[in-house]
């Protein structure tokens, strides 16, 4: 006869916490590893009732012993008459080509298989049998490595089509259920050594602070609870404080550093909740203590970079550099679009000769085709107009027009074949190729789509 403390509770938790689960017509998708938490999982669904299939994959990881967990969930999965779903892979070729650790290879598989039989099958949800101890686990593991209050949730009971529905009851009233039903289980012979950080929290760690409190799993349960109360707060007031500091770009956003200056020590807070947003939480830190310093000092992370300058911190996506792009034009009248769309062409007269940030007019009989249009490079000189001739290094106008420091990849410069720069494309032109009362054929040069 099968004992029911643990089973009584499990299910006044799922009918409490999880409705859905019992509902009619529903089908789910249980992940079975064939260790005791999953099976006990699968066993106590079975008697509550609850359609599901079950889901297993063999990492082939520890040689003989992933197959037979595979040869045992299979059984188990027979014995029961449920169906199973079985998926081989590679991790470590996986976790090599990806750079990514065996733990992390294993976790993308696994969660890729899960959401595509769940979208192939119709399947409602996965039952994924995390208990209380994995929970502590999880948090101190996150705790130790650095983490930010989301860590010290640990994991949610629901979150996308993932349910975890043990997170209430500990590893011993698991196996306590298991040894009492006659359920047998299969053991990973890794979980007992300390070569893996989570393994030393769970032989070493966390039966020391059970010594100090026998409920930990409860209490460790009951401060999560309140924590995401907490979090839920923490975060409106969050995105409140974001907006008022920040501001969308052309191409990302920018903070406010007097905006930020005034939020006091909360401003190294918020500047790493934006940082991690674009995977670059590891350097709020060394951003927070550039806010008084010298403009351009910028930080990477794989997809995006922030940039220190006079007023704002600028995130944008990191770009391919297009320094060496360049585009001769050899007649008129023509169109480019790379490395900046721009269009040269004819005027009929000189009475609409006007010249502008978006557009400039050039003597046509001045100039030496055929034109280049490229990204300007570090040591460009030219002679603006209305400097009497004098010659002035790019890289000093564009600071002195104070253009941010994101920008300045982009700018692009107008030269004849001479190599004169024409036009600083947007911002100034040259004295070259000047239109006077004397010019019978004028150039209109125009930047597109604006």
């Amino acid at each position: 006869m099968k004992k029911e403390s643990l089973y009584t509770s499990f299910v006044a938790h799922i009918e409490k916490s999880f409705p859905t689960l019992i509902e009619e017509g529903r089908v789910w998708l249980c992940a079975v590893s064939g260790g005791v938490d999953s099976v006990v999982l699968a066993d106590m669904l079975h008697r509550r009732g609850i359609k599901y299939a079950v889901a297993h994959c063999n990492f082939h990881l520890r040689g003989e012993e992933s197959q037979r967990d595979e040869m045992f969930v299979r059984n188990w999965a027979e014995k029961h008459d449920v169906e199973i779903h079985c998926v081989d892979f590679d991790t470590r070729s996986y976790a090599e080509s990806k750079g990514l650790s065996i733990e992390m290879a294993a976790r993308e598989l696994r969660y890729e298989f899960f959401y595509n039989l769940c979208a192939e099958k119709g399947y409602a949800g996965v039952l994924i049998a995390h208990h209380g101890d994995d929970q502590v686990e999880t948090i101190l593991h996150n705790f130790t490595r650095g983490t930010s209050i989301d860590g010290l949730l640990g994991m949610a009971p629901m979150r996308d089509i993932f349910y975890r529905v043990l997170l209430p009851f500990t590893r011993e009233e698991i196996e306590k259920y298991a040894r009492e039903n006659d359920i047998t289980w299969v053991e990973d012979s890794t979980n007992a050594t300390e070569e893996y950080t989570r393994n030393k929290i769970r032989h070493s760690v966390i039966p020391i602070l059970k010594e100090i409190n026998p409920s930990l799993c409860s209490s460790v349960q009951e401060n999560t609870e309140h924590l995401r109360g907490v979090n839920d707060l923490y975060r409106l007031l969050l995105e409140e404080k974001i907006k008022n500091i920040t501001e969308d770009t052309e191409r990302g956003i920018r903070i406010d550093i007097e905006a930020l200056k005034t939020l006091g020590t909360a401003a190294s807070t918020l500047i790493y909740e934006i940082l991690r947003r674009y995977d670059m939480g590891d350097r709020a830190i060394d951003l927070s203590l550039t806010l008084n310093a010298q403009s351009g000092k910028e930080f990477l992370s794989s997809t995006h970079r922030a940039v220190k300058d006079r007023r704002y911190i600028y995130i944008e996506p990191i770009v391919p550099a297009h320094t060496e792009v360049e585009t001769s034009i050899y007649a008129v009248p023509a169109t480019i679009d790379a490395p900046v769309s721009i269009t040269i062409e004819e005027c009929e007269s000189l009475d609409e000769v006007y010249n502008d940030a978006v557009q400039i007019y050039l003597d046509k009989d001045k100039l030496c085709f055929p034109l280049r249009v490229r990204r300007w490079h570090k040591g460009d000189v030219f002679c603006p107009w209305g400097m009497g001739g004098a010659r002035k290094k790019l890289s000093k106008y564009l600071k002195d027009i104070k253009l941010p420091l994101t920008e300045k990849d982009r700018v692009c410069v107008l030269e004849d074949n001479r190599g004169h720069i024409l036009w600083v494309v947007g911002y100034r032109r040259s004295i070259h190729a000047v239109v006077s009362d004397k010019t019978s054929k004028v150039l209109k040069i125009k930047i597109n789509n604006i």
